[in-house]
């Protein structure tokens, strides 16, 4: 087995994963954020992991003892570390995992492979959807901190990921989160919004204009006036509603313009956003030309099932091989 570790901005979450790619078992746990804030500090955040890993941790194994699973039998861990697979890249939540699964690799006496939450996010949507790995493809990772686009290539050593789009200012998930907690939502706010505003029409005299170049998009401005449109007292349900069209929108004008700079017909969407069901109703009528895959909507948050998956693919398939 391949246990998996994620420790991000907003969830704890351990998994384990068997040599053939089948999830045997997960437990994940969302940080607690007091209503009315938009969010935690990185401090606060690591503090939770701390707390919670080793009680799911325990769950876990605990679940998969039932099944006659023993720790014995896991042979790899797999954690992510940072953010992005870029030098440059560092958050210090992802520290309590990595900490964590230095210390699980070396009670078991197995290897620790380190691997990134934002491959982790795409794997997971690799894994769970009907995307070609022997082709290239675009992928949108949709998140509370993060709205990129991103060309894929898979190769042997592992994803070879380039950014070719996305916001340029805040990400998607600030925008809902912004918008749904003026709303008297809870925070994180995306699956609130999008049960209270699915099944709603557009409102065409609110629509929100977007700036927009060569695949990347504002979405401060939109959401700004829609802050002002609460503050006058229109209509929460048209209000958050176009909170959906915009970013559909915007990623329609960038992945349509990105599919054919690029030459790839195949999109894969991730990330806790992407869970949305307003957006995979308004987003495929927008873009005929490419092919859509959205990640299982269980496993689009954030979660670690990705993350022993990118163990799975680029360290024990290649020990099995040689």
């Amino acid at each position: 087995m391949i246990l998996g570790i994620d420790t991000s901005c907003y969830t704890t979450s351990v998994s384990l994963v068997s040599a053939e790619g089948a999830l045997i078992s997960q437990q994940r746990q969302i940080l607690p954020v007091q209503k009315g804030n938009r969010g935690l500090s990185q401090s606060e955040a690591l503090f939770y992991h701390i707390k919670q890993l080793p009680s799911l941790y325990g769950a876990l194994l605990h679940e998969v003892a039932e099944k006659g699973v023993m720790p014995s039998q896991i042979k790899l861990v797999c954690v992510s570390d940072r953010p992005r697979p870029q030098e440059d890249s560092y958050m210090p939540v992802f520290l309590g995992g990595r900490s964590f699964a230095q210390v699980i690799a070396s009670t078991l006496n197995v290897p620790l492979y380190l691997t990134t939450h934002q491959e982790g996010h795409i794997l997971a949507g690799v894994w769970s959807s009907e995307v070609k790995r022997t082709e290239p493809f675009l992928a949108v990772h949709l998140s509370g901190g993060t709205t990129e686009i991103l060309f894929v290539r898979w190769t042997e050593e592992g994803l070879a990921i380039e950014k070719v789009g996305g916001s340029l200012d805040i990400a998607a998930g600030q925008m809902v989160d912004r918008v749904g907690v003026a709303l008297g939502m809870g925070f994180p706010a995306g699956k609130e919004l999008d049960a209270f505003t699915y099944g709603a029409q557009e409102s065409v005299g609110l629509v929100q204009n977007f700036s927009y170049a060569k695949g990347y998009f504002s979405l401060s401005g939109p959401e700004s006036d829609l802050q002002r449109k609460i503050a006058q007292g229109v209509s929460p349900i048209i209000v958050g509603k176009t909170v959906w069209t915009t970013i559909s929108r915007a990623l329609a004008k960038s992945l349509a313009d990105l599919g054919e700079i690029y030459g790839v017909s195949q999109t894969l969407l991730v990330g806790g956003v992407a869970g949305s069901r307003n957006l995979r109703d308004l987003l495929p009528p927008l873009l005929s030309e490419q092919k859509l895959f959205f990640c299982d909507s269980h496993y689009s948050g954030d979660n670690s099932v990705g993350v022993a998956l990118a163990g799975k693919y680029f360290s024990l398939d290649k020990m099995s091989n040689s």
